[in-house]
Order: structure tokens, then C-alpha cells, then sequence
């Protein structure tokens, strides 16, 4: 499971595929978005966000959660492609 936690604007211009977003800010009040019987796979554009997020996965939420390293630049720097949210 792919987690994005930028904010949503950043999310709906481009997003990795079958990702969810729940921007950091809101991910303490918003646990129950991320599944807590899958692997949790962090993305920002900024890994020190990610790695807040996956502390916060791990301390609030007890989420097996991992820092992709790199995150969306990464992704992008791959080849990849980032999709837009519908109807953006």
C-alpha cells in the first residue's frame, strides 16, 4: 500500500498509481485512512516528511510503515509516471 503524504494539491496534479493521500498534516486524526494489516509504503517529495510520517504511522497507529527513499522525485527520476486525480 502507497501512501502520499503531500498535500492534497500536490497529490491531485500527480500521484503515483493506486495510491492514497493523506497529507501529514492530517494523518494523526486521519489513521483509520491507512490500512493496519498491509506494509505501508511512505512518499513525499521530501524524505524528512516521510520519515515523520512513518514515526507517526508507528507510534499512533502501530502501522508496519517504510520510507521510500527518494519519493516522488525518485519515482519520477525512474521513468515512471505520476497519474492526475480525475476530473483535474
Amino acid at each position: 500500500m502507497i501512501v502520499d503524504v503531500r498535500p492534497a494539491a500536490g497529490y491531485d496534479s500527480g500521484h503515483i498509481p493506486a495510491s492514497i493521500n493523506v497529507p501529514f498534516p492530517e494523518l494523526i486524526p486521519n489513521m483509520d485512512m491507512v490500512p493496519e494489516d498491509k506494509t505501508i509504503a511512505v512518499v513525499c517529495t521530501f524524505d524528512t516528511n516521510s520519515a515523520f510520517a512513518v514515526a507517526a504511522m508507528r507510534i499512533f497507529g502501530d502501522r508496519d510503515a517504510w520510507v521510500v527513499v527518494g519519493g516522488i522525485p525518485a519515482w519520477l527520476d525512474a521513468g515512471r509516471e505520476l497519474v492526475p486525480t480525475e476530473g483535474m
